[in-house]
């Protein structure tokens, strides 16, 4: 199912970028401008086109590794999930992630539902205080034919940072298809529980601060 509740208003002062004169950077996006770069000409704001995410055929996985062993799983996405593209041409977008559907997919009964519901408390992402993660884009580079470097700003449980990683996005007339994978240091978001970094004689019951997630998102006018 496509994702229809506009998610503009609210990346609006992000989503503004495209390339520069040399045609290889993407500006930040936050100035009051009206156009984007595009191979040296002014784009108009009205050429820009609206892609919503048809979450039925878009995937988050989520990673999670301890010294010994690792869990992994899937997380969906929020009612606000949108990419904006000149032509072929990425020049913004962002997407709301619903953290009360984060699940595991490497265990199955008792042990899933328990492993479920500790990943939803306060020890990890707390989802009843925060029910939803937001990644809105700033900015990048062009690497080349549909690679780009993204820069963006990941919120989850109410705290932002930074983050970039590589993602190929590809326009396929009414369709565009995006695929990343990134890492972050989850104790940046306040997600410390099992962190050798907060608590001491862990052993190998130390869970490793870096979690990895993979996007294969699909895009649709």
């Amino acid at each position: 199912m496509k994702k229809v509740l506009s998610f503009s208003v609210f990346l609006l002062p992000f989503l503004l970028w495209g390339c520069n004169s040399t045609n290889d950077t993407i500006p930040s996006g936050q100035e009051e401008s009206r156009s984007v770069q595009a191979d040296g000409d002014a784009i108009a704001v009205g050429d820009v086109e609206v892609f919503v995410l048809d979450d039925d055929r878009s995937k988050m996985k989520w990673v999670g590794r301890k010294i010994v062993g690792e869990h992994s799983g899937v997380v969906g996405f929020g009612e606000l999930a949108e990419i904006q593209m000149v032509g072929d041409r990425l020049v913004g977008g962002g997407f709301e992630i619903d953290m009360t559907s984060i699940s595991t997919t490497d265990l199955e009964g008792d042990a899933k539902k328990n492993m479920d519901d500790h990943l939803k408390n306060e020890d990890f992402f707390a989802v009843d205080e925060f029910p939803r993660a937001f990644f809105v884009i700033k900015g990048g580079d062009v690497l080349g034919d549909n690679r780009y470097r993204i820069v963006g700003e990941l919120m989850i449980k109410g705290i932002s940072h930074e983050i970039e990683f590589e993602a190929e996005v590809v326009r396929m007339d009414d369709e565009v298809t995006a695929q990343a994978s990134f890492l972050i240091d989850r104790t940046l978001w306040d997600i410390r529980y099992g962190s050798g970094k907060f608590f001491d004689d862990l052993g190998d019951k130390a869970i490793k601060d870096e979690m990895e997630f993979e996007l294969d998102l699909v895009f649709a006018k």
